[in-house]
C-alpha cells in the first residue's frame, strides 16, 4: 500500500504499460477491499502461501530462535510435533495440500 513506491515502479514500466490506468485500477480495487470487513480482506486479498512463508515461518523461527523452512513447519503441524489450535487445523491441512505435503 506504499503508493509512491508503486507509482515509481509503474513509471519505470511506462514503456510497457500505461501507469495511470494500472494505478486507477489499483485505487478501485483498494476501495473495494477497504469496504470489506477485515476477515474478508484477508480471505480475498492475502496470498496464503506467501503469507505463511513470509510471515508465519519468520515469526516461528524468530519466536523459537530456530531456522527452519516452511516445509519443516508444515510437516511439524501435520505430524503433531506442534499442536496448533483446533480452529487452525483445517487451514493447515489446506496449506499442506497446496504445498503438496499431504
Amino acid at each position: 500500500m506504499d503508493e509512491p513506491t508503486i507509482q515509481v515502479v509503474l513509471e519505470e514500466w511506462h514503456t510497457q504499460l500505461a501507469p495511470q490506468v494500472v494505478l486507477d485500477q489499483y485505487h478501485i480495487e483498494l476501495g473495494k477491499a477497504l469496504q470489506l470487513p477485515r476477515d474478508e480482506q484477508i480471505k480475498n486479498y492475502v496470498h496464503g502461501k506467501k503469507f505463511f512463508s513470509g510471515v508465519i515461518v519468520n515469526a516461528l523461527n524468530h519466536m523459537l530462535e530456530q531456522q527452519h523452512s516452511r516445509k519443516f513447519w508444515l510437516q511439524s503441524f501435520r505430524d503433531e510435533h506442534i499442536q496448533p489450535p483446533a480452529d487452525l487445523l483445517p487451514l493447515l491441512d489446506w496449506v499442506s495440500t497446496q504445498f503438496n505435503l499431504a
